[in-house]
């Protein structure tokens, strides 16, 4: 398993941020019931841009990719892909309270074309508006 996450400013107002996990599993002598092995790639890219002192707009990506083997002995396996994008803008309405709205939108794809274990392919939007605290604690 390698796991590694790096952030850097491009600029005074635009910060740079790649995520990435790559994990390698032998299951072939586990009793699970299943053998084989298992891949799982996750990269997660994104930039934020601090506009202005208290508002800020951030851009992020993730991709997540399972890869079961051909000799697992569970054929309902499907290896995956899950795509999503995620625009977030955020205001300071004081140093310790914000206002964050996001919109998120997911695919999830299946290399097989029949749905396993219950699941299915999908799209979704999402739109979230949340508000955030965090005071200064101070003992």
């Amino acid at each position: 398993m390698l796991t590694l996450s790096v952030s850097a400013p491009l600029t005074p107002l635009i910060t740079a941020r790649l995520g990435v996990n790559v994990s390698w599993f032998d299951f072939d002598t586990a009793t699970l019931g299943s053998g084989g092995d298992r891949f799982f790639l996750a990269l997660r890219p994104g930039v934020t841009y601090q506009m202005l002192r208290f508002f800020s707009l951030a851009v992020d990506y993730s991709f997540e990719a399972t890869d079961f083997t051909e000799e697992a002995l569970d054929l309902d396996f499907a290896n995956r892909q899950d795509h999503r994008l995620v625009v977030t803008s955020r205001l300071a309405l004081r140093n310790w309270l914000f206002l964050e709205v996001s919109y998120a939108y997911t695919q999830r794809r299946f290399n097989e074309v029949t749905a396993f274990r219950g699941a299915e392919a999908f799209t979704r939007h999402q739109v979230t508006v949340s508000l955030t605290t965090a005071p200064t604690l101070r003992f």
